[in-house]
């Protein structure tokens, strides 16, 4: 369950980035 968490926190990174990226294409 420990190595999960990480593995969640990794992807929440990776989610949250792409996220910014979009937001970011989308204002130009």
């Amino acid at each position: 369950m420990a190595g999960f968490s990480s593995v969640e926190k990794y992807v929440y990174r990776i989610t949250s980035c792409w996220i910014v990226i979009d937001c970011k294409w989308r204002l130009l």
